[in-house]
């Protein structure tokens, strides 16, 4: 409920099953439970206000989160909580075009399951984390359209499992650490649009 609340519910394009004691979490639109437990959260084009409050944190068997909007609207600007790095199970984490203009936490390095990070469009600002590189599962890192800013760490090729990496349309400058070249399962590393 306290997500409901923090993302405007009451005006969501659709809200079917919340707040309503006689439907069952498992009806909930955007809610999949299994066990009793919620696994995944995930809208698509639901006109959620963009905010991941701190409650988020409690739902410790969650392995998706995907909150995906057509466009980025600037009259809805939200927040994500560090909360979200305290999800040990989470294996995707997907936000796009979503008004967030706090940078990713330095402790997203947490995330020890996580396959796809991917915030796009989403008017994140700051530098990219060195706790990223310990994300050692991580085959997708997608971050682009955004301002982040500053230079990549050498240790980016620690990501050996990465297949993906997008970080085009954003500021950063410097070096394209060669150590990329390590990872062999690389397809393909997108830079275009930066100070690179």
């Amino acid at each position: 409920v306290a997500f409901y609340n923090a993302t405007d519910g009451d005006n969501w394009i659709d809200n079917s099953g919340w707040l309503d004691p006689e439907v069952p979490i498992s009806a909930w639109t955007g809610i999949t439970e299994i066990q009793g437990r919620v696994r995944v959260i995930e809208f698509n084009n639901n006109n959620l206000l963009p905010v991941i409050p701190d409650e988020i944190g409690d739902l410790t068997a969650l392995n998706v989160l995907s909150i995906v909007e057509p466009t980025l609207d600037f009259n809805r600007q939200g927040s994500l909580s560090p909360e979200i790095t305290t999800l040990s199970n989470l294996q995707t984490l997907r936000l796009e075009n979503l008004f967030i203009t706090d940078g990713l936490p330095d402790s997203i390095g947490n995330l020890n399951s996580l396959l796809q990070l991917q915030i796009i469009g989403c008017q994140l600002q700051g530098e990219l984390p060195a706790s990223i590189t310990s994300m050692t599962a991580l085959q997708t890192l997608d971050l682009r359209s955004n301002f982040m800013v500053g230079q990549l760490p050498d240790s980016l090729g620690d990501l050996s499992n990465l297949q993906f990496l997008d970080l085009r349309f954003n500021g950063f400058d410097g070096e394209i650490p060669t150590s990329l070249t390590n990872i062999t399962g690389l397809q393909w590393a997108l830079f275009t649009q930066n100070q690179l």
